[in-house]
């Protein structure tokens, strides 16, 4: 067997592969997209399977969600795919059928059998996106529910930061190289998009202004979350929160602003119950308020002209109430109201050309008001899998730790959950595992 010295030296040996790994990728990455540089996709095929292929079997979530927020397209489904059998190979020998396991094979039995009578109908119905779903469903269940947390949450929180913020900061100097630091905010008005002014692939670094704010209101209080139990991560923690708000500003999402001082308000409450174990936590508020503001003010008035004229517009939820109610007058007076109509491009079997924008409708128009009572079952499954302490967080006066989780939540009641599983469960494992690992933290605080 090996000692103890040998595995923390083998540990150091692997974290520095993913080190370097990273930042080769992040590297390619800044060449391709922030200088336009002509290179093949298939590098970073190689490069994802390179790292899940050599990195331990703790480091493969690290790995996984770093790469997310740099990810799109056909590169976005490869990293999914990869990651998701290079996790069930390297870990099966620890896997255990959970009651949210059980709950997620249901859903794909239930998404099975309206994929069969829609192929049958004429639908355009891929085998393949089915089963994509399906491992993207059980890895992200298989996480959550019973994967040991002996790897380091507070190390999967940065690496996912590093990839988000390599992300913001490639998108940043493509914009600068393309348009110039004092045009680039006209040019693109919302932070995340390629203007069409721009050539891209479908493998092109971009993301949607309201997606990236959701990424950075969960980032945030996750942050939030370890700042309150982690004194020495105080200035890494004050930076990142800074850099990541000031991204979200310009992604001139309503939706992150609205979500972002809803939550903000509920965990000042908390703030304000109880002063005396915040005090850092207040500080660090203060800090960043003090530094967002003098930024905000000097350097960023274009985008603040943006937002209140998104804000100003005669249609606020981008008409997402309009696009209910067709849903709701379809379903009202159809069978999919109980059954459901199946996942794969199922705004057209309602006649409709866009999505529901909504997580409920989504669920019943994809699999009825028998698919969102199973939904509702794997939720809770997932929750009750944390197997945390009752009411753990009650009696320690702290709701900041369910923050992410409910940031999450309101974000999706404008977006969509199911039908984008590759951009929703990561954010989901991050929220949930932050609630475990501020769990374990206060039994241990309890227990000194």
């Amino acid at each position: 067997m090996e000692n103890i010295n040998q595995l923390i030296e083998k540990e150091k040996i692997t974290s520095k592969q993913m080190n370097v790994l990273m930042i080769i990728i992040i590297i390619v990455f800044f060449l391709r997209d922030g200088f336009g540089k002509n290179i093949p996709v298939v590098v970073f095929f190689v490069l994802y399977f390179l790292g899940f292929l050599i990195l331990s079997r703790n480091e493969l979530l690290q790995f996984f969600l770093f790469l997310i927020p740099l990810s799109n397209g056909s590169l976005l489904y490869y990293l999914n795919l990869v990651f998701g059998i290079f996790f069930i190979f390297k870990n099966a020998h620890s896997i255990k059928i959970t009651n949210a396991i059980t709950t997620s094979l249901l859903l794909v039995l239930w998404e099975v059998l309206h994929l069969l009578p829609n192929t049958f109908l004429g639908y355009n119905e891929n085998i393949f996106k089915l089963l994509g779903f399906t491992l993207c469903l059980i890895v992200t269940t298989l996480i959550i529910s019973n994967y040991k947390i002996k790897n380091n949450y507070i190390s999967i929180m940065f690496s996912w930061c590093f990839g988000l913020g390599a992300f913001c900061g490639i998108m940043l100097t493509k914009y600068i190289h393309y348009f110039g630091l004092a045009n680039f905010t006209t040019a693109v008005r919302r932070f995340g998009w390629i203007p069409a002014s721009l050539d891209y692939s479908s493998t092109s670094m971009l993301m949607n202004p309201n997606e990236l704010g959701k990424l950075v209101i969960i980032t945030v209080f996750c942050l939030l979350t370890i700042l309150k139990v982690q004194r020495e991560y105080s200035y890494k923690i004050v930076f990142l929160i800074t850099y990541f708000i000031l991204f979200g500003l310009m992604s001139a999402s309503r939706s992150f602003l609205i979500v972002f001082f809803t939550l903000l308000f509920v965990f000042m409450l908390e703030l304000i119950i109880k002063p005396k174990h915040n005090k850092r936590i207040i500080i660090v508020l203060i800090i960043t308020t003090l530094l967002m503001l003098i930024f905000v003010t000097i350097y960023m008035r274009p985008i603040l002209i943006i937002i209140s004229d998104r804000f100003k517009s005669g249609d606020v939820s981008g008409s997402r109430f309009d696009i209910y109610r067709k849903y709701f007058n379809i379903l009202r007076k159809s069978p999919y109201l109980i059954f459901g109509s199946g996942m794969q491009d199922y705004n057209e079997k309602y006649g409709l050309p866009y999505s529901s924008h909504n997580f409920f409708i989504e669920i019943i128009s994809i699999w009825g008001i028998v698919g969102l009572a199973l939904t509702f079952f794997w939720c809770i499954g997932l929750y009750s899998s944390l197997k945390l302490k009752k009411f753990i967080f009650l009696k320690n006066k702290t709701i900041l730790p369910l923050l992410p989780l409910l940031g999450l939540f309101l974000y999706e009641q404008t977006g969509q959950f199911f039908i984008s599983y590759y951009n929703t469960f990561p954010p989901l494992i991050i929220a949930l595992l932050n609630i475990k690992y501020a769990e374990l933290d206060i039994k241990n605080s309890l227990s000194i």
